[in-house]
C-alpha cells in the first residue's frame, strides 16, 4: 500500500467543503464527467460538500448535470459574472497561508519540519 495516499486522506478528512470553479462551457469538454465523478468520489469519502461556481454560465443547468453524476454528494452551483469577480471572491473566502508554509528568514526549516529520511 502507498502510505502517502493514507497521509493525504488524513489531511483531507479535515475538509468540509470542496470549491470548484467551472469555466464557460466546461460541460461540453470530453473529460468533464470523469473529472466530476472523481471530485464527487473524494468528497464522498471525506464527507465534504461541493460548492461550485460557474463563470458566465447557467448555474441551474450545470447543477442538474453535476447532480446526475454518481456518487450523490451535496452540491450547489452559483454564478460568477467574470474572472475579476472570481478573484475578489477567492480573496474574501480563502485564508492566507500559515507561517509554516513560508520559508523562515534564516533560510532553514525547523528540525521538526524537515524530512528525516536520507533521500529528502
Amino acid at each position: 500500500m502507498y502510505w502517502g495516499a493514507f497521509y493525504h486522506l488524513k489531511v483531507l478528512n479535515t475538509v468540509s467543503r470542496l470549491r470548484l470553479i467551472l469555466p464557460p462551457d466546461c460541460q461540453h469538454n470530453e473529460g468533464f464527467v470523469a473529472a466530476i465523478h472523481t471530485l464527487k468520489t473524494v468528497a464522498a469519502v471525506v464527507g465534504a460538500e461541493i460548492e461550485a461556481s460557474c463563470i458566465d454560465g447557467d448555474p441551474s443547468t450545470l447543477e442538474t448535470e453535476i447532480n446526475a453524476i454518481e456518487p450523490a454528494v451535496p452540491t450547489t452551483v452559483g454564478r460568477i459574472d467574470d474572472w475579476h469577480a472570481l478573484l475578489d471572491l477567492l480573496k474574501t473566502e480563502t485564508r492566507p497561508r500559515t507561517s509554516r508554509s513560508q520559508r523562515p528568514a534564516s533560510g532553514r526549516w525547523p528540525r521538526s519540519w524537515r524530512c528525516s529520511r536520507s533521500r529528502c
